[in-house]
């Protein structure tokens, strides 16, 4: 039976290497992918850090100059305000525009809450940045203005600060940037799913249209045999492109500007080989799935168009697990795909996963593969299957 398991799986893989465009085709997705978290992590990034130069239009620039000095500390240009604040804003002439009304100096030496305008459209997320470091200038500038004024009257500001509270981050380095590149265990369970879809539907739906699979049926071969073998040949193709494909993530990862947030994150060879340890058995369970409903479909468009849908099996614990982040728990291990989406977590986090829940989420990944595997097996073995 090896052997001819062996001849089986060699065959469809010479088959495979054959069909380019699909092999290409299987290629570009972890390609594309890799270039999108590249581009999001730098975009989060960019959202999260201040620009070096910011110019700020103010209207009534003369009413509060020493805030204006307090803008110019900070690095921030004041230039003069638009006609139309609110206009510029909407046509994104101007992320913010600060309104200095009349009156704020008269209030300000009565020492009263002086009142300022500052404009800016939220939706723009790309420009919260600047507005949080303007906004930040500003609080800062009235809270030395209040502490003076209480010291003035011999008053301790600091009797104002009932409680103190001091940020003190337990966590890692790598628990922080997950938060940024939350998307990654996703995305590598979406490539594991991915990449073997074209090649299963031409081994089982192509074979039935092209009749080649009567023809490898009629030989001495038992329908077991012939599952297995196109089993391991795809997924020996689906792992070597699931392989690529992670490693270009974790590449991505490794190439973001994670540090201008002062997070020091470094994915290197050992968390690869970890990584591709664990999704072998969600490997393993996506061949097996995608094999089956590629026999089932009654041509290999049908076979594609159902396989898409089971690439987004996936999405369910990933986007779980994305709103409900945390440790990985018992009872997600004995969930196939869930457990390892967790574990995943865990990795990618910096923690070293427990051997038990890294056994537990394989045999349930596997235990369902035999499942999809059987079922796969009993529907080739009707002559329905090879004659319809």
């Amino acid at each position: 039976m090896l052997k001819l398991l062996n001849v089986i799986a060699k065959k469809e893989i010479i088959d495979a290497l054959r069909d380019s465009k699909s092999l290409a085709s299987a290629l570009l997705m972890p390609m594309v992918t890799a270039i999108a978290l590249f581009g999001s992590i730098n975009l989060a990034v960019s959202l999260q850090t201040p620009s070096d130069s910011i110019k700020l239009p103010i209207a009534g620039s003369k009413n509060a100059q020493p805030l204006i000095e307090r803008f110019a500390e900070a690095g921030i240009e004041v230039v003069p305000a638009p006609e139309n604040p609110e206009q510029a804003i909407i046509d994104q002439q101007w992320d913010a525009v600060v309104i200095i009304p009349e009156d704020f100096a008269d209030e300000f030496r009565q020492q009263k809450p002086a009142q300022i305008e500052l404009l800016s459209d939220h939706s723009r997320t790309a420009a919260m940045s600047k507005i949080m470091k303007i906004r930040a200038v500003i609080e800062q500038w009235s809270a030395e203005i209040g502490a003076l004024r209480l010291i003035n009257r011999n008053v301790d500001p600091t009797i104002f600060r009932v409680v103190q509270v001091q940020n003190i981050n337990v966590t890692s380095d790598q628990r922080v940037a997950l938060k940024i590149i939350g998307g990654l265990p996703l995305v590598i369970m979406l490539t594991v799913f991915s990449v073997g879809i074209g090649m299963a539907s031409d081994l089982a739906a192509g074979e039935r249209e092209r009749r080649s699979l009567e023809s490898l049926l009629i030989n001495p071969i038992t329908p077991t045999t012939a599952f297995i073998g196109k089993a391991l040949a795809t997924f020996a193709v689906a792992f070597v492109i699931s392989t690529i494909g992670i490693g270009l993530q974790l590449i991505a990862v490794n190439q973001a500007p994670l540090a201008e947030l002062g997070i020091r994150l470094s994915m290197g060879f050992g968390t690869f080989i970890l990584v591709i340890l664990l999704v072998l058995p969600s490997l393993v369970l996506a061949t097996a799935v995608q094999l089956f409903v590629s026999f089932i479909a009654r041509s290999f468009k049908d076979a594609q168009a159902y396989n898409v849908l089971v690439v987004m099996i996936p999405m369910v614990p990933g986007m779980f697990l994305m709103f409900n982040s945390g440790a990985s728990e018992f009872w997600q291990m004995l969930v196939p795909i869930l457990g390892t989406s967790a574990l995943l977590n865990d990795l990618l986090s910096g923690e070293t996963p427990s051997l038990l829940f890294v056994l537990l989420a394989g045999l349930s990944a596997i235990l369902a593969a035999v499942i999809f595997g059987l079922m796969g097996i009993s529907f080739l073995k009707r002559e329905k299957t090879i004659l319809q």
